[in-house]
C-alpha cells in the first residue's frame, strides 16, 4: 500500500518520451514519498495535504488528455477501469472521514475554549462532552483505518500490450496508494498517534511505565507532541481531578489549558483548509472519470 511511484523507472525504458503531465505526476509522487520521513507534526501534515493536492491537480489534467480518454474508451470492459473508478470513490470516503473528524474536534475545542474563558461552572459537563465526542471521532476514524487494508491494490493481471497505457494504469494506481498513505497518516494523527517510535525495546518499556504527564512534557520539549493527544490527556487529567474528593484541585489544570486548546484550534483549522481543497480536487477527478466512462 506504499505510495512510491515506479513510473520513473518504467518511463526510462520507453522508446518514446512520456507526456510532460505524466512526468509531472511522477515528480509529485516522489516529493510526496519524501515526506514519509517528515515528523508527525501539524506543519508536517499540512505539507502532506498540500503535496497531495498538487498531485491530484496534476491527475485531473492527465484525465483530460485525449490519449487518456482513448485508453479508457478502448478498455472500458477491463477490470482495471472499474478499479480506478472505484478507487476515486474510496479516496472521497477517506477524505470525508478525515474531514468529519477534524471538524467535529474543532467544534468541541471551541466550546471548551468558551468555557475556559468564561470560567464557567459548567466546565465539568463540557469536559465530559469533549471526551465523549472524541470517542465518537476515534471510533469513526478507526473504522476508516480498518478499511484501508483493501485500498490501493492493483489488479493481479492486466492484459494490455500498449506500453503507454500500461504506464498510465500503473501511475493511477500509484497515485491511489500514495493518497491512501497520506490519509492513513493524517487520521492516525487525529487519533493522537505519532510517527514511528524511536529507540530500543527497553526504552519503549521504560516510557510506558512513566506517567502520561511526564511523557507529554518530554515530547513537548522535543517538539514531538501531538496537539490532539496533548489536549485529550489534559482534559482527561482535569476530569479525573474534578471527579476526585476535592474538585477544586482541577482549577489550575483548567486555567493552563488555554494555550493547548489554542494550538489545537490552529492545527484543526489548517487541516480543515487542506482537506477542503483536497476534497474539491477529488470530486473533480471523479467527475472527469465519470465523463470518460459514460462518453
Amino acid at each position: 500500500m506504499g505510495g512510491s511511484s515506479n513510473y520513473h523507472a518504467r518511463s526510462n525504458s520507453l522508446p518514446t518520451r512520456p507526456h510532460p503531465l505524466v512526468t509531472e505526476c511522477d515528480e509529485h509522487l516522489c516529493r510526496l514519498k519524501a515526506l514519509d520521513s517528515a515528523p508527525w507534526t501539524a506543519p508536517g501534515m499540512a505539507k502532506k495535504l498540500a503535496g497531495l493536492q498538487d498531485l491530484q491537480e496534476c491527475v485531473n489534467k492527465l484525465l483530460l488528455l485525449r490519449r487518456t480518454r482513448e485508453a479508457f474508451g478502448t478498455q472500458r470492459r477491463e477490470k482495471w477501469v472499474d478499479e480506478v473508478f472505484d478507487g476515486s470513490l474510496r479516496l472521497l470516503d477517506l477524505c470525508s472521514a478525515a474531514k468529519d473528524g477534524v471538524i467535529h474536534t474543532k467544534e468541541c475545542v471551541r466550546e471548551l475554549q468558551s468555557l475556559v474563558r468564561r470560567r464557567s461552572s459548567s466546565w465539568s459537563c463540557g469536559n465530559e462532552k469533549y471526551l465523549a465526542s472524541r470517542k465518537v471521532v476515534k471510533r469513526a476514524i478507526q473504522k476508516a483505518l480498518t478499511s484501508l487494508k483493501t485500498y490501493g491494490t492493483k489488479p493481479s493481471s492486466i492484459s494490455i500490450k500498449d506500453i503507454e497505457t500500461m504506464a498510465l494504469i500503473g501511475l493511477l494506481f500509484d497515485v491511489e496508494a500514495a493518497s491512501v498513505n497520506v490519509f492513513e497518516a493524517l487520521m492516525s494523527y487525529v487519533l493522537g498517534k505519532k510517527g514511528k517510535t524511536r529507540g530500543s525495546g527497553w526504552a519503549l518499556v521504560s516510557k510506558l511505565m512513566r506517567s502520561k504527564r511526564a511523557i507529554l512534557t518530554e515530547e513537548a520539549a522535543e517538539g514531538e507532541a501531538n496537539e490532539f493527544a496533548t489536549v485529550d490527556a489534559a482534559v482527561d487529567m482535569v476530569a479525573s481531578k474534578l471527579n476526585s474528593d476535592s474538585p477544586t484541585t482541577g482549577n489550575g489544570g483548567i486555567e493552563s489549558m488555554g494555550d493547548q486548546l489554542g494550538k489545537l484550534e490552529v492545527c484543526v483549522q489548517d487541516l480543515e483548509g487542506g482537506l477542503d481543497g483536497l476534497f474539491r480536487r477529488l470530486i473533480r477527478n471523479r467527475v472527469s472519470l465519470l465523463n470518460i466512462i459514460n462518453n
